[in-house]
C-alpha cells in the first residue's frame, strides 16, 4: 500500500493507494500519529478510496486496539485527543458501523464516510492545499 501525506494548517490528510492488509494498516497507524504530532496536529482525514481488498472483522477490531495504543501514546506526548475521519471505498464500507462502535468504545473519535465534504464538515476543517485533493 502506497501512502502519501499532506498536511496543512487544520488537519493532516492521507491518500492511500494499493492493497490495504492487517499490516499495512498497523504501520500506516504509527506514521499518521508521528507525523501529526511533528506538525501539532490532531485531526486527519484518511483517504481510502483508491485502495482495494478488505479487513475482516476481527483484523478491523485489531487495528481498532492498535489505534487505542498509538492514542494513549500520543496523549502521553501532551496532545489533544486524535480526530480521524476515513473516506472508504465501497470493499471497505461497514453499513453497520460496526469499526466505528469499537472505537467508540476504547475512546476514539473516529467515524467514516463515503463522502468527502462530509468528512470535512464532521472534523471541523476546511479543504488543505489543491495536491491534497482536499
Amino acid at each position: 500500500m502506497k501512502q502519501q501525506f499532506y498536511p496543512s494548517k487544520q488537519y493532516l490528510r492521507i491518500v492511500l493507494t494499493g492493497e490495504i492488509t492487517p499490516d499495512s494498516a498497523k504501520q500506516l497507524c504509527g506514521e499518521a500519529v508521528m507525523i501529526l504530532a511533528s506538525y501539532q496536529l490532531n485531526k486527519a482525514l484518511v483517504d481510502m478510496t483508491a485502495t482495494t481488498g478488505e479487513l475482516s472483522l476481527m483484523e478491523r477490531y485489531m487495528f481498532v486496539l492498535h489505534l487505542a495504543e498509538e492514542q494513549e501514546r500520543f496523549w502521553g506526548r501532551g496532545y489533544p485527543t486524535i480526530r480521524v475521519a476515513y473516506l472508504l471505498p465501497e470493499s471497505l464500507h461497514d453499513p453497520q458501523h460496526i469499526g466505528e462502535i469499537m472505537a467508540q468504545n476504547r475512546g476514539l473519535f473516529l467515524k467514516t464516510f463515503r463522502d468527502n465534504q462530509e468528512a470535512l464538515t464532521w472534523l471541523e476543517v476546511t479543504p488543505g492545499p489543491t495536491g491534497a485533493n482536499g
